[in-house]
């Protein structure tokens, strides 16, 4: 029976070439669509996850917005890992993220 729907569904596709082609390349683009997106999230989740206090990280995000548009950042002002740390003794350490990568200002001499 089954050796049946077999032949049933060749002998179809190979009547139908073109539908085939495109339901073929449709099917292609969705499973490569839904791999792409698994891979993403399942990145999203594990953020962080090799540190065993995991579950202790929180990260402080900033939401302006500007000219009608929002603007949604990690990186904070210069003074605001301390002046958290000393507002909330609960916080053991603060680290502050530098979207630009770090580089280092210099004006005449001062760094």
């Amino acid at each position: 029976m089954l050796k049946n729907y077999f032949k049933t569904a060749w002998r179809s596709f190979l009547r139908n070439k073109m539908y085939t082609a495109i339901n073929v390349f449709g099917i292609a683009i969705g499973v490569a669509a839904f791999w792409l997106i698994f891979l993403y999230v399942a990145d999203e989740v594990s953020y962080d996850r090799y540190n065993e206090n995991a579950d202790r990280i929180v990260r402080v995000v900033q939401h302006t917005r500007w000219n009608g548009n929002d603007l949604h950042q990690a990186p904070t002002s210069a003074p605001f890992a301390g002046a958290l740390k000393a507002a909330f003794p609960e916080i053991e350490e603060a680290v502050r993220i530098d979207m630009e990568g770090g580089g280092v200002i210099t004006f005449p001499d001062k760094k």
